[in-house]
């Protein structure tokens, strides 16, 4: 006996898709027409039952009471949030300023203790007599002029008298 199996070939042919056949009498638009004003209506029913129900929620005293509660929490909040806010300012503000004076009046203690002040004293005092031999120049120079000298006035002391 001869064994050889035999093959099975099947072709499928390609055929393109065609709508089913609908016929042609007029029925098949109106009960599209019926469907989509079905469609329409419920559409309509569904959004006014939600306008209305949103529109219920929103009249509602729990809403009111919440978003009351919810006011006054976050006014609260912003008050606390201002006056903490407020404090941490002045606290830095204040301890910049505390900083700054202790180093200013550090800076003036050091100033003080390295100051010579044999010779700041020693130049207060040429810059005085300097200017107070200026002074009597001047009247001396004035005197002069007004009166001149007699014989040897100029060297005598004025007399008592």
């Amino acid at each position: 006996m001869d064994e050889s199996p035999e093959i099975l070939k099947i072709e499928i042919p390609d055929e393109e898709e065609t709508p089913p056949a609908t016929p042609d009498d007029g029925r098949a638009a109106t009960i599209k027409e019926r469907a989509a004003q079905a469609g329409k209506g419920a559409a309509q029913a569904v959004t006014g039952a939600a306008a209305q129900a949103a529109q219920k929620g929103w009249d509602s005293e729990a809403r009111k009471t919440v978003t009351g509660a919810v006011k006054k929490g976050a006014q609260k909040g912003a008050t606390a949030v201002a006056a903490k806010s407020a404090d941490l300012l002045h606290e830095h503000l204040v301890k910049a300023a505390e900083e700054q004076a202790r180093q200013q009046k550090a800076n003036l203690e050091t100033r003080l203790r390295e100051t010579d002040w044999k010779a700041e004293g020693g130049k207060a005092a040429t810059a005085t007599l300097r200017w107070a031999s200026r002074r009597v120049d001047q009247l001396a120079r004035r005197l002069a002029a007004d009166n001149p000298p007699a014989d040897d006035q100029e060297n005598k002391p004025p007399a008592a008298s």
